[in-house]
């Protein structure tokens, strides 16, 4: 699946898309646009690519080059489309997304730190044998 029209009748037929629902969600009053991009006929310019890629639920990279986003950045979107509802106090999706990057940070850190203790443990084991 190596062009831009195979990809897109791809991601509809998984999404139960048609050209005239796709076209009604991007905001088209007729299916001529979204049949010309499944035909091969025309290309979305990069502002519709956006639409396209929020619409169909995919990385806008994905579209155009058939590439994956990194998986900490799909995991980010996927965070951050669940918080927005749940987000409590006024805190904004953002803040929640890095107060948690931070805390898993400091995770990360502790345990590095706690690897090292051990590794030092071991040799000094060693050592005194």
């Amino acid at each position: 699946m190596s062009d831009f029209k195979e990809r897109l009748a791809k991601l509809m037929k998984e999404r139960n898309f048609n050209s005239s629902t796709l076209g009604e969600a991007l905001g088209y009053k007729s299916t001529s646009t979204v049949l010309k991009w499944i035909s091969g006929k025309g290309m979305p310019d990069l502002h519709k690519i956006q639409d396209l890629a929020k619409t169909l639920d995919v990385d806008p990279a994905y579209l155009l080059f058939g590439t994956q986003p990194p998986k900490q950045y799909a995991t980010e979107q996927k965070l951050g489309q669940f918080l927005e509802p749940n987000t409590p106090y006024g805190i904004s999706p953002e803040e929640l997304i890095e107060f948690y990057k931070w805390k898993a940070n400091k995770a990360t850190e502790e345990a590095q730190r706690a690897n090292l203790q051990v590794e030092r443990l071991k040799s000094t084991e060693v050592d005194a044998k």
